[in-house]
């Protein structure tokens, strides 16, 4: 699976972009803020309908728009995926008084444009079809490595959750509805042990709440569990790779509501979740707030059987998000049998020659990889071959012809 064309409009520092892009290794080099990132945010966009820096969509609108006309964004690819071709498209505009009624390029379906918290108006398409954000995962899976990735080691347990919710919903479509449905659930609880405490409501009330939580929840468990199991694996064999086997790395679902298992019933998850609400009712009418479930747990990362977040070096942290990056590539590739497309953000300039050529030979089992350097790192000669374009000022060019 690859992207053959991405095309933006005034998407952060792009005016207007077509390039085409070829399978392999495709390097983006140039000087900083030039524009490298934003090109992998916009595939990444694109995937997810998240961005990755920021979670305002109309920070992705640039300002290159023309004095007196609408502003909006528009990000387009085209995926070949092993047996059909898939186009995305994504229109932001922002949201206020003076948005306008129509989409933009004399598009009749402005009715599709949904709201995108905070702040602008949202339009998803995959193959010319209107769709909703759910809708558009799984259609050209992605895996992006970041140097802000050692937030995975040192960051809130909501860092480490969101990746693997990603990781998941790339795979399974129930997923991500169960997961908005949860968290629907979780917000109206919360809401419901507040007018409790305000003596607006009673405990009775809570019982349909929890058989709601548990329905969902409980699935996400047992897909938490099972994926992060088969994860761990694979992420100490990369470890062992990258750290030159002088450390270990083990990784471990951490659950608020059930006992941690490799093989879990969802039936039994359910149970002790529900159990476990009963058990933590006085301390969430205290606080108003649900204090267990999907919502509440981690995942425990430890380097030589330590707290990774405490213990490990700033080298030893990154080595273990890498780990953890490579870990989600390759459970992506073999568990839907085609590779996820790979975006590498900056990475190897920060690696030592080792552990750079550990990355670039676990790149050698994807469709396409496509990373940022700058002008020494792609001149290093570790990376060809390759394409290889320079990204200048929001222009992209190649072989000294510019693609925009």
């Amino acid at each position: 699976m690859h992207v053959t064309r991405l095309r933006l409009t005034n998407f952060r520092n792009y005016a207007a972009l077509d390039l085409a892009l070829p399978p392999g290794l495709v390097v983006l080099w140039g000087e900083n803020a030039q524009g490298k990132t934003n090109l992998l945010e916009a595939l990444f966009y694109l995937s997810t309908s998240r961005s990755p820096r920021t979670s305002r969509d109309a920070e992705l609108i640039g300002w290159h728009t023309p004095e007196g006309e609408a502003r909006f964004m528009r990000a387009e690819a085209a995926v070949q995926r092993r047996d059909r071709t898939v186009t995305l498209d994504i229109t932001v505009m922002p949201r206020g008084g003076d948005a306008p009624t129509t989409a933009p390029a004399a598009s009749d379906d402005a009715e599709v444009f949904v709201a995108a918290a905070p702040g602008a108006l949202k339009r998803i398409r995959v193959n010319g079809v209107p769709r909703r954000a759910i809708d558009l995962l799984g259609n050209a899976p992605v895996v992006f490595f970041r140097p802000e990735d050692v937030e995975l080691v040192t960051g809130a347990p909501a860092v480490r959750r969101r990746s693997i919710d990603i990781l998941i919903s790339q795979l399974d479509p129930r997923y991500p509805r169960a997961l908005q449905r949860y968290g629907r659930a979780v917000t109206q609880r919360n809401a419901l042990l507040r007018r409790i405490a305000e003596r607006a409501a009673t405990v009775d009330h809570l019982g349909p709440w929890d058989d709601l939580l548990v329905r969902d929840g409980a699935y996400l468990l047992h897909e938490r569990l099972r994926v992060v199991a088969a994860l761990s694996e694979i992420a100490a064999t990369a470890h062992e790779q990258l750290s030159g086997a002088r450390d270990r790395l083990a990784m471990a679902y951490v659950p608020t509501a059930c006992q941690a298992s490799t093989e879990p019933a969802e039936a039994q998850i359910g149970e002790a979740f529900l159990q476990a609400l009963a058990s933590a009712r006085h301390r969430d009418l205290a606080l108003g707030q649900t204090t267990v479930g999907p919502h509440r747990d981690d995942v425990a990362l430890l380097v030589n059987r330590a707290p990774a977040a405490d213990y490990a070096s700033r080298g030893q942290q990154r080595t273990i998000a890498l780990a953890w990056r490579l870990a989600e590539a390759e459970y992506l590739r073999t568990a839907s049998q085609e590779p996820p497309i790979v975006l590498l953000d900056d990475v190897l300039s920060e690696l030592d020659p080792r552990r750079r050529s550990a990355v670039l030979r676990a790149m050698a089992a994807f469709d396409q990889v496509i990373l940022t350097a700058t002008e020494a790192v792609a001149d290093a000669g570790t990376l060809h071959p390759a394409a290889t374009f320079e990204v200048r000022h929001g222009t992209v060019m190649a072989d000294d012809t510019a693609s925009t």
